[in-house]
């Protein structure tokens, strides 16, 4: 038996298969470009990487996009992303006291004793503290995001770049470029700041290690260093760390096996959907109400303030 999680977030989209005693049979990271054609796509690329035809007896999703993909995969169990990171984290570092996730568009701080959630923080609103920034601006530098790290590690000089806000940080950057830093400082300047107002946001309870770092960022060497040099400890990167939500949510799915499960297959990407979306006239509120069409009937539905037409 084997227990699939998936993890739709605003950037990304994680999936994550485990069997029975919880080992981590194969995972898939990629890009978001739309709940429906991602995760149809991811499903067929998943597949196409086990090379035994895993049957599944249970799905768990996790991520701001979950209602909508709850429907589309068949999920059994659905739980926030606080909760799925937190399982997943505590797989491989049962004794964690602090999660450090920085996300694309949001980032978060988990705060656990004994294994046990006592409390979290979340960005959702300034991406300052958020990974998009160092993509965005290694994409206007023209250096491939997986460089950024190792880039910046090889800096002779401290930059101070203004981190509190992204254009102002980004604006700071080609000004310091401009007037003859070194790129690797700027670089490591920018890491610094980016990972000091994730901080100054989010982690205004101090506690201490063990201390875990996930999420795609925590693949930059460099941000992880600026983090271990800020905190003053060190900070563990756990296997599978961008997709440690996904596998949260499989062993959710796992702990809490339905009778028979209603994932729709592997095969998704032959079903024909699409979105449709109108505003409600029933009241002053107006409400846009988005939905999924299959084969023209909508099977999924949400926007609807007094719920009535979310399902």
């Amino acid at each position: 038996m084997h227990y699939l999680g998936v993890d739709v977030g605003s950037v990304s989209v994680k999936f994550a298969l485990i069997d029975e005693k919880k080992n981590v049979v194969d995972t898939l990271y990629m890009r978001n470009h739309g709940v429906i054609p991602t995760v149809k796509k991811g499903l067929a690329d998943f597949q196409a990487q086990l090379s035994n035809g895993a049957k599944v007896s249970g799905v768990g999703v996790t991520g701001s996009g979950a209602g909508f993909s709850k429907v589309l995969i068949g999920a059994d169990v659905h739980k926030t992303e606080i909760l799925a990171h937190a399982i997943g984290t505590l797989h491989f570092v049962p004794k964690v006291s602090v999660i450090f996730e920085i996300g694309g568009e949001d980032s978060k701080v988990i705060f656990l004793r004994d294994g046990i959630i006592t409390g979290f923080e979340m960005n959702r609103i300034c991406s300052g503290g958020a990974g998009a920034f160092l993509d965005s601006l290694a994409g206007r530098l023209d250096i491939p995001i997986s460089e950024v790290g190792r880039l910046a590690l090889h800096r002779e000089n401290e930059v101070n770049i203004a981190s509190r806000c992204t254009v102002f940080a980004t604006t700071d950057a080609i000004h310091k470029l401009n007037t003859g830093y070194k790129l690797e400082d700027v670089l490591m300047g920018v890491c610094n700041g980016l990972v000091r107002n994730y901080l100054a946001m989010l982690y205004r309870k101090v506690s201490p290690p063990p201390y875990t770092f996930q999420g795609a960022t925590s693949k930059n060497v460099a941000l992880k260093h600026a983090l271990e040099q800020q905190l003053g400890a060190e900070v563990i990167v756990p296997p599978h760390a961008p997709c440690l939500g996904a596998i949260g949510a499989a062993i959710l799915a796992l702990e809490n096996p339905p009778q028979q499960t209603q994932f729709k297959g592997f095969e998704l990407a032959k079903f024909d959907y699409h979105i449709s979306s109108f505003v409600c006239p029933d009241c002053e509120n107006h409400c846009e109400i988005t939905q999924i069409m299959q084969s023209g009937e909508p099977i999924a539905s949400n926007g609807s303030r007094c719920g009535k037409l979310n399902f």
